[in-house]
């Protein structure tokens, strides 16, 4: 029916099955946080033209053989490879990426966090990319308020536009030297905290804080939690 799920703010994912063959206006207005699953391969000539309001993220054609619930994420497999689209729950905080996964009897690179993957998770205070994630797509972490601290292996060559966008609380760890020319010059917009040349010798996380060590020194540079006490020594 028209605005059947109007405005659930909690509401992340929705799969929806190959026996729907009808959906009115509006169904999904009002979701920010949305993505949806679409088993048919193209939208069926009975939904509404207006059926998911202005809602960019969905994906068509999915099925048990290219969709995986992980550890409170969901991927996709698209021309091979894994991709990171979303998560289950709205409530998580800390995540962590997969560098491979198995769908069946098949494993699956992890190679890319998709186009709004993450777009305002509110709850999201820390993410850990692995090795091997080579791209990060438009809008995938905008909004995403809470966000405090993100590593960028070197293995990442691209990131396009707004990925950073909202996440006015974020510092990012970069194990590239300096910006890599593939990355859109409006990654990051107006973030200034970036750190370069970032790696296990000069980075640790301990008890909710964040070290960089420079000229000997370690640095405190930020924290891993929204909810972090802090007491100076």
């Amino acid at each position: 029916r028209s605005y059947a799920f109007s405005s659930c703010d909690s509401l992340t994912s929705v799969r929806i099955p190959e026996s729907v063959t009808n959906i009115d206006a509006q169904a999904f207005s009002g979701f920010d946080s949305l993505t949806i699953y679409c088993e048919a391969n193209s939208k069926p000539n009975e939904w509404d033209s207006d059926w998911k309001g202005s809602i960019s993220h969905v994906y068509w054609g999915i099925n048990e053989n290219n969709y995986l619930e992980q550890d409170g994420l969901i991927y996709l497999i698209i021309d091979g490879n894994a991709v990171v689209a979303g998560r289950e729950f709205i409530d998580i905080k800390d995540i962590v990426i997969s560098p491979t996964i198995t769908i069946g009897e098949n494993n699956y690179n992890v190679t890319k966090i998709g186009d709004y993957a993450f777009y305002n998770s509110y709850f999201i205070n820390s993410v850990s990319i692995p090795y091997g994630i080579e791209s990060r797509r438009k809008s995938a972490f905008q909004d995403s308020r809470k966000l405090v601290s993100i590593f960028i292996p070197d293995s990442v060559t691209s990131i396009e536009e707004n990925a950073f966008f909202g996440c006015d609380s974020l510092n990012v760890y970069c194990e590239a030297n300096k910006q890599p020319s593939e990355w859109d010059s409006g990654w990051k917009e107006s973030m200034s905290d970036v750190y370069w040349g970032i790696n296990e010798d000069n980075y640790i996380e301990q008890d909710g804080l964040v070290y960089v060590v420079l000229d000997k020194n370690a640095i405190v540079v930020g924290y891993k939690s929204t909810t972090l006490a802090v007491m100076l020594p």
